[in-house]
């Protein structure tokens, strides 16, 4: 299997990598992997059935499961072509960093990073946005941030 990883970087296009055995993926997860020989985290916009000998592995996955839709993912394509940015530096402007936390001498090759306890965040798109956006502040105990465009 291979997956297509767009990074925080100015780059035309997602790198291929190939998918170990074992590890499933969906676009919109993020993982980490070796890109200019360092560990970056990107987030997944493909994954297709292909030869993948040749193409280095990936890394570690970071989300247990995606942090943005289908939907989100398409948003993120047209906001990065309207402002002749990267898919991956879109994808990180709009997304919190990943939290990660790892037991001492603890190897997540290939497995799950932990991520902090708490509402994850999301992307919300369509008819009624702003009433979810309304409903989901008004649930909420404690401070909330809220991104908007200026148009």
């Amino acid at each position: 299997m291979i997956a297509d990883v767009a990074f925080d970087a100015p780059l035309p296009t997602p790198y291929t990598y190939r998918v170990p055995d074992g590890v499933a993926l969906v676009p919109g997860q993020r993982v980490r992997a070796i890109l200019r020989d360092a560990s970056r985290v990107g987030i997944v916009v493909g994954v297709r059935d292909g030869d993948a000998s040749g193409l280095k592995p990936l890394g570690d996955v970071v989300d247990a499961t995606p942090v943005v839709t289908p939907e989100g993912l398409e948003l993120i394509r047209w906001i990065a072509g309207e402002s002749l940015s990267s898919i991956g530096s879109t994808a990180a402007s709009l997304l919190p960093p990943p939290i990660e936390t790892r037991a001492p001498g603890d190897d997540h090759r290939y497995g799950v990073a932990a991520t902090a306890a708490g509402p994850r965040p999301e992307l919300l798109t369509g008819a009624g946005r702003e009433r979810k956006v309304l409903d989901r502040i008004a649930a909420l105990d404690g401070p909330v941030l809220v991104l908007t465009s200026d148009v």
